[in-house]
Formats: structure tokens, C-alpha cells, sequence
């Protein structure tokens, strides 16, 4: 982890721009099996009210594909 000495920040982790169905929201990873996503407050109805929301979810786990080898190809 980084540490912003200046203000006493430590630097989690980075989020990138994406855009969805439902708009632009941000994402990231905050370890290797858990991702980040902050969203605008669409049910936003007052200046009380947050102006975004985080939310932490359990990251999916991708699959390496194998190429696909057809039989008679096979070198040996």
C-alpha cells in the first residue's frame, strides 16, 4: 500500500471509469478476490443524502480456456 504522507492517506487501490445499462459507475479491485464498484446516488432526494454509494462484492473468478485442439492435430 501507498502512503500520502502529506495528508495521511493510504492508497487502496485504483478505480476505473466504466460505463453500464445504467449509467457510468467506477470500479476496481481491492485484493484478488474482492472488487470495489461506487455508483451515483440514483435515488438521491436531498442534500442529506450521499451523492454516491460503494459497494464491495466477491470478485468472479476467470476461467483460463485451453485452445481447442481438434484430434487430428495432435503432434504426436
Amino acid at each position: 500500500m501507498e502512503k500520502n504522507n502529506d495528508v495521511g492517506m493510504i492508497k487502496l487501490t485504483g478505480l476505473w471509469k466504466k460505463e453500464g445499462k445504467d449509467g457510468v459507475f467506477y470500479s476496481g479491485k481491492l485484493s484478488y478476490n474482492t472488487n470495489i464498484l461506487l455508483f451515483p446516488n440514483k435515488y438521491k432526494q436531498s442534500e442529506k443524502d450521499p451523492a454516491l454509494i460503494l459497494f464491495i462484492a466477491k470478485a468472479e473468478k476467470k476461467e483460463k480456456s485451453k485452445p481447442e485442439v481438434e484430434e487430428d492435430e495432435i503432434p504426436f
